[in-house]
C-alpha cells in the first residue's frame, strides 16, 4: 500500500520530483564519469604490466654507448645477473627475472630484441604463457619443447610483415636463427615487448662482440622484472632495489637507477598528473554535498507546501510512522530513479571518453629503436570496464542523499498538528 502511494505520489507531483531526481542525477553522472575514468587510466596503464605478470620494471639510466651493428637499447646499462637472486629475496618479492634489450641493424632497418632465460617463458615475462586477463593475454605455440641455441620467437606483427612463419630463418648481426615460435599479443603492449625474443645466452655473446667494454662484465641484463607478493611494501621494496641495483653498478641509486610501476607512469602516459586526479575527486565530493544539501532543503519544502494533505492523513487515522514511511518511501523512488540514470549518463560520458583515448608508454616501458621493422606497439587502446563496485557505490550515495532528505522532511511532518493543518483548508 505505501509503496503504491508513494509511486502515485511521485508521479503526481511532477515539479518537485523532476528537480529532485535532476539534482541526484546531475551528481551522480559526475560522479561517476570522473572515478570512471580515473579508473579507466590505472587499469590501461596497468595493462603492460599485467600481461607481463610484473608489477614492477627496474633499469639503469646511462649514456647511449658507441654506435655499433649491435648495441644495447639507448639509456639502458647493463645490470649483473647475480642481482636478481638479492632481489627475490627481499621480503615482499614474489618472482623477478631479467630481460636484454638491444638493437641489431639490418639495414634499411633495426630489429628490436628481447633476450630471455628460457626458464622465464612460464614465469614473468613479455612472452609469458601464465598471464591470462580476459582477452588480454599472450598466444605462444612453440614446435620444439626447449627454447634453447640459435632459436627466435617472434612478435605476430613482425612475422607477418615480413612473411616469416615457424621454421623459416631470420638473420641477426650475422647468425642464422631458426624460428621456433610466433607469439600473438592480441594488441596489449607490454613491459620489454619486443620484435624478436631469443636466448639470454647467445645474445651476450652477441653484445660483447660488438662492444669490448661488455666483455669484462660477466653476465647481465639490462631489464628487471619484478613480480610482488600481495599486502608488500612497495616502497620499502623499491628501495631495497634501488640500493641493491646501485651497489652492484656503482650508479646513483636516486638519479639512475630507474623503478618503474603502473603508478609512476601514469601521469606521463595519461598527461593528467596525480594531482589533477586528486583535485577532480575534490570536486565531485563537494558537488555530490552541494546536491545532498539541496535534496535535503527541496525534502523540507516539499513537506511544507503538503501541510493540509497531511493534516488531513493525521485526522483521518495515519500515524506519524505511517507519513515518515511514505516520505521515505518517496524520497527513495526518487533517488533511485536519479542514481540509475545518473550512472548511465556517467558511463556513457566515460566510455566516449575511452573510445577516443590513446595513451603512449614511455620509452624505457617499451625501448624500440627510432628504425623499427614494425611499428612500435607503444599506444594504449584499452577498453572502458564496468565497475560493479562503483555503480553500487553510486546507488547507495543517491540513496543516502534522498533518505537523509526524506528522513528531516519525515521529521517536520511529524511536528504537524492536524488542527492547525486543517485550519489552512
Amino acid at each position: 500500500m505505501i509503496l503504491a502511494y508513494a509511486w502515485r505520489e511521485v508521479a503526481r507531483r511532477k515539479t518537485r520530483t523532476t528537480l529532485m531526481v535532476m539534482s541526484i542525477f546531475f551528481a551522480i553522472a559526475l560522479f561517476v564519469s570522473v572515478l570512471a575514468v580515473l579508473n579507466f587510466f590505472k587499469e590501461a596503464v596497468s595493462l603492460p604490466f599485467k600481461t607481463a605478470g610484473a608489477d614492477m620494471v627496474v633499469e639503469t639510466f646511462v649514456e647511449p654507448g658507441p654506435w655499433k651493428r649491435v648495441r644495447l637499447a639507448r639509456h639502458l646499462g647493463p645490470i649483473p645477473l647475480s642481482v636478481l637472486n638479492e632481489i627475490k629475496g627481499i621480503p615482499g618479492v614474489e618472482d623477478v627475472s631479467g630481460l636484454l634489450l638491444f638493437w641489431s641493424w639490418e639495414a634499411p632497418r633495426m630489429i628490436n630484441i628481447a633476450a630471455v632465460d628460457p626458464s622465464d617463458l612460464e614465469r614473468v615475462s613479455p612472452v609469458s604463457t601464465r598471464t591470462a586477463l580476459g582477452r588480454m593475454f599472450t598466444r605462444l605455440e612453440l614446435s620444439v619443447p626447449s627454447f634453447e641455441g640459435y632459436s627466435a620467437i617472434l612478435d605476430k606483427r613482425f612475422a607477418e610483415t615480413f612473411g616469416l612463419k615457424v621454421g623459416s630463418q631470420i638473420e641477426l648481426a650475422g647468425r642464422k636463427f631458426t624460428v621456433i615460435g610466433i607469439v600473438d599479443y592480441t594488441n596489449v603492449p607490454r613491459v620489454g615487448q619486443a620484435e624478436v625474443f631469443i636466448p639470454l645466452n647467445v645474445a651476450l655473446e652477441m653484445v660483447r662482440e660488438s662492444h669490448e667494454y661488455l666483455r669484462g662484465k660477466g653476465d647481465f641484463v639490462n631489464m628487471i622484472l619484478v613480480k610482488l607478493s600481495a599486502g608488500a611494501d612497495r616502497k620499502a621494496v623499491e628501495g631495497k632495489i634501488r640500493q641493491i641495483v646501485a651497489n652492484a653498478t656503482g650508479l646513483n641509486p636516486e638519479k639512475q637507477v630507474k623503478v618503474f610501476t603502473s603508478e609512476s607512469i601514469l601521469p606521463d602516459t595519461t598527461g593528467v598528473s596525480l594531482l589533477t586526479q586528486q583535485m577532480f575527486k575534490v570536486i565531485a565530493i563537494l558537488m555530490l554535498i552541494g546536491i545532498a544539501l539541496l535534496v535535503m532543503k527541496t525534502s523540507v519544502a516539499a513537506v511544507t507546501e503538503r501541510t493540509q494533505e497531511i493534516g488531513i492523513m493525521k485526522a483521518v487515522g495515519w500515524r506519524d510512522s505511517d507519513i515518515a514511511k511514505l516520505i521515505l518511501t518517496e524520497s527513495a523512488i526518487q533517488g533511485l530513479i536519479g542514481g540509475i540514470l545518473g550512472c548511465i549518463a556517467g558511463y556513457a560520458v566515460a566510455f566516449l571518453y575511452a573510445a577516443t583515448a590513446k595513451f603512449n608508454l614511455p620509452h624505457p616501458i617499451v625501448p624500440y629503436s627510432c628504425l623499427p621493422a614494425a611499428a612500435p606497439p607503444q599506444t594504449l587502446s584499452v577498453a572502458m570496464k564496468l565497475s560493479w563496485e562503483l555503480i553500487i557505490l553510486a546507488l547507495v550515495i543517491s540513496l543516502a542523499m534522498s533518505l537523509l532528505g526524506g528522513y528531516l522532511a519525515a521529521k517536520h511532518a511529524a511536528t504537524m498538528r492536524p488542527a492547525e493543518a486543517l485550519r489552512r483548508l
